[in-house]
């Protein structure tokens, strides 16, 4: 896990890591900075974007890898952002919000998506809802997190300084934002946001169907193949399960080698 320090104390920059029992230093980021975004995908930490020690707005990215204690240049973003939102989907980083120039003020209009395996970033289609008054959510300190295929976005202030409650999502496939969601009690820019998931003890057993012949001529080879699937879901249960506790049930069902069975 990487810290990053605030306020003027980035600007002398030093990574540190948490092993789970102990702090410990870390190579300096090549280019110190602070009010940047930061995101891991596939064991690799990347920061983008932010203010660097002349005060100027950047829009590159650097990799750091824990295992080599490392930092590697990474294609920089299309324009220089600061205080963006970070999340991540898959393999891919999203950059939502933001702000560059610190006294205009311009805030980010699209969502940028960068591929760490090809090196690219992505702009998406679709505007990011904004206004020039205190409903916009497009600009710095805006709050994010993701559930599942949807990004939520709340708070922040926009290019005014106006500090506003609106929650917006988006939904990530289709390209599209929705504005129909309760405000929030008040209105909250620099938010922590956090996604929780619960399953608990009670929760509902994931089934998977088995089906194949199970009788008649066909049988032995149903049979083998059922066998091996209990033996992978009796496993993966032993283990703990899956989403944090959900066990598995193999359900197995006769097709007598029937297409009309089946």
């Amino acid at each position: 896990m990487l810290v990053r320090a605030c306020g003027l104390a980035l600007i002398a920059w030093r990574g540190v890591a948490w092993s789970g029992t102990t702090w410990d230093f870390v190579a300096p980021m090549p280019a110190p900075r602070k009010e940047l975004g930061a995101a891991a995908v596939g064991g690799i930490a990347y920061a983008i974007g932010g203010i660097n020690a002349g005060g100027m707005t950047m829009n590159d990215i650097t990799a750091y890898d824990p295992a080599a204690d490392t930092w590697t240049a990474r294609t920089g973003m299309p324009e220089p952002w600061f205080n963006p939102a970070v999340l991540t989907t898959g393999s891919k980083i999203y950059v939502v919000g933001g702000t560059q120039d610190g006294f205009a003020r311009t805030n980010l209009q699209h969502i940028l998506v960068y591929d760490p395996t090809a090196d690219s970033w992505t702009q998406m289609a679709s505007s990011i809802p904004s206004s020039t008054h205190s409903d916009s959510v497009q600009g710095e300190g805006v709050g994010a997190a993701r559930i599942d295929g949807t990004i939520y976005l709340m708070g922040g202030q926009n290019g005014m300084g106006h500090v506003n409650h609106r929650l917006y999502s988006y939904d990530i496939a289709n390209d599209t934002w929705d504005g129909s969601h309760p405000d929030m009690p008040a209105p909250v820019a620099f938010a922590a946001v956090a996604a929780f998931f619960s399953y608990g003890a009670g929760a509902q057993t994931i089934k998977i169907a088995y089906i194949d012949p199970l009788s008649g001529g066909a049988a032995t080879i149903g049979e083998h193949g059922l066998k091996h699937l209990q033996y992978l879901v009796e496993t993966i249960n032993a283990k703990g399960g899956v989403n944090g506790g959900q066990k598995l049930e193999a359900v197995a069902y006769d097709n007598k080698g029937s297409p009309q069975e089946s």
